[in-house]
C-alpha cells in the first residue's frame, strides 16, 4: 500500500514483486489506503452485527436471565468487537453517528423496545 506517492513502488523480494493493495488487515484492524476510517467502522460493524446474532438464541432471547446479565455479555462481547482499536481512531460525527446508531440498534434488541 503507498500513501501520497504518484506511482506504486514496485518492491521485489526473491524475485517475486509485492501486490499493491487499497485495504488490508493488520492485528485485526483494517488499513485503508485513503487514510479513512468507513471500512474499518463497517468491518467493526460488521463483526459486532456477526456476534449479536451468534449469540441471540443463547443468551438474548433466554428468558432465564437477566437484563443486568445480557447487558454484561453485551458489553464484553459485542463492544468490545465493535471498539477494538477505537482508541486511535480520529472519528468525523457521520462515523460516530453510525457507531452509536449501531449501539442504540443492539440496544433495543437487548431490551425488547420497538
Amino acid at each position: 500500500m503507498v500513501q501520497g506517492a504518484e506511482s506504486p513502488l514496485v518492491i521485489t523480494i526473491d524475485n517475486s514483486d509485492l501486490e499493491v493493495v487499497d485495504t488490508f488487515t493488520y492485528l485485526g484492524s483494517t488499513v485503508s489506503s485513503s487514510t479513512s476510517l468507513d471500512a474499518e467502522i463497517s468491518s467493526r460493524i460488521a463483526r459486532a452485527a456477526a456476534v449479536m446474532a451468534i449469540l441471540n438464541k443463547r443468551v438474548w432471547s433466554n428468558d432465564l436471565l437477566s437484563k443486568r446479565t445480557k447487558m454484561r455479555v453485551y458489553q464484553a462481547c459485542v463492544l468490545s468487537t465493535l471498539l477494538y482499536g477505537s482508541e486511535s481512531w480520529t472519528t468525523y460525527t457521520r462515523q460516530e453517528r453510525r457507531l452509536n446508531g449501531f449501539h442504540l440498534r443492539c440496544l433495543r434488541r437487548l431490551l425488547h423496545i420497538s
